[in-house]
């Protein structure tokens, strides 16, 4: 049998703690006997130091993905901007003509375009309106139109063909 050390330790209930290399008991006075296995202690610390490291992961995993999410949308970011100066270097320098204010009527239904040239909405035949410019593709800007008589301004910017207008007379 192996030596045993014998220490007493002042605890809650008078208890005696024996210790040898492998196990420590600690007999309580009511002849209970409590043995761990210094394995198990050795366990235990190497537990608490792997859960300890465990939340240290966990936090700079989290920080991480934090990291992860703010690249992710830095990245949508710039890609909009991308698009959005490709478009910019596509686009045309427009050479645009400023003329006195005329009123034009539509000689046939068209549809106007803003200034990308997407069609936005259709006039009929025989509308009248008004410009004061025009760029090099011959479209007329429409600055306002008649309704019911009376002139009203356009707040879109709206475009229309030079094939579709024709000065108003005056007589009209």
């Amino acid at each position: 049998m192996k030596s045993l050390i014998k220490i007493t330790i002042i605890l809650s209930l008078a208890s005696v703690l024996f210790a040898t290399q492998n196990e420590v008991s600690i007999i309580r006075n009511g002849g209970m006997t409590l043995t761990v296995k210094s394995s198990e202690i050795q366990c235990r610390n190497k537990l608490q130091t792997c859960n300890k490291k465990i939340e240290k992961m966990e936090k700079k995993i989290n920080y991480l993905n934090q990291q992860v999410d703010y690249f992710k949308n830095e990245i949508k970011r710039l890609k909009k901007t991308k698009k959005r100066v490709s478009l910019l270097e596509n686009r045309k320098k427009l050479i645009i003509t400023f003329f006195r204010p005329n009123v034009f009527k539509i000689v046939r239904d068209a549809y106007l375009v803003d200034i990308a040239n997407k069609k936005v909405e259709k006039w009929k035949k025989g509308r009248k309106f008004t410009s004061y410019l025009h760029d090099d593709k011959n479209r007329y800007k429409i600055s306002g139109y008649f309704k019911n008589g009376k002139w009203v301004k356009e707040e879109k910017d709206l475009w229309i063909d030079k094939r579709y207008i024709i000065e108003a007379r005056k007589k009209d």
